[in-house]
């Protein structure tokens, strides 16, 4: 059971009957950052919203929110605000692309590239969230089903991650070691060095080349 909650103009009363009836996650949107905030969400507070977060947290839930892009935001904004959200202990982030509902809401500044959600989605887990859902379509319920599970999307990312990253290739140490020792038998039939004197040459020298 995921819980959407308000601010509850941060009276504490109000967020204790959320822990109370503890629901596996509690999600409260920030929606933007701090500068625009009121622009955004015109009764609502950047560091009301953060507290209340917090309480969540401290009370033993499970906490979420979302952040909309593409509505005058800047990206070193957005990196603040998700350190700000670490800070009270936030699990869950989703962020995606502002649409405007109706002409009478905030107009569309920019549609923010998928790179640099995907981006924000690497820089998110590296901070420190135990779960990042980054793209154009995403919204706060989109795999909702999944951000109740502890630790599921951090073990996804370092499982992404652990993979060898090089300009050319993208393959894992296995795969690597493997195609070295093919490769070694071969050239040590043609050549007359001992393979025990070339093996750490050539593997440095490889690593090197791959920037392994």
């Amino acid at each position: 059971l995921e819980t959407l909650i308000p601010d509850f103009r941060g009276i504490q009363e109000q967020i204790n009957r959320i822990i109370e009836a503890a629901p596996e996650v509690v999600s409260h949107n920030m929606e933007s950052v701090e500068r625009i905030t009121q622009k955004v969400r015109v009764q609502a507070k950047y560091r009301r919203s953060l507290g209340v977060l917090e309480t969540l947290k401290k009370g033993g839930m499970r906490t979420k929110t979302g952040i909309m892009l593409g509505i005058g935001e800047h990206k070193e904004e957005v990196i603040q605000t998700m350190k700000d959200l670490v800070s009270v202990g936030t699990d869950v982030l989703t962020l995606g692309q502002y649409l405007q509902p109706t002409k009478k809401h905030l107009a569309v500044q920019r549609f923010v590239h998928p790179d640099e959600f995907a981006e924000l989605r690497q820089i998110g887990y590296e901070l420190g969230f135990d779960y990042v859902e980054s793209g154009p379509l995403v919204r706060s319920s989109y795999h909702s089903e999944k951000h109740v599970i502890a630790g599921w999307g951090r073990n996804k990312w370092k499982e992404e991650t652990s993979k060898l990253k090089s300009p050319y290739f993208d393959f894992d140490h296995a795969d690597v070691n493997a195609a070295l020792k093919t490769f070694m038998n071969v050239l040590s039939k043609h050549i007359s060095i001992r393979r025990a004197d070339f093996d750490p040459l050539l593997r440095n020298a490889i690593a090197n080349t791959l920037c392994l």
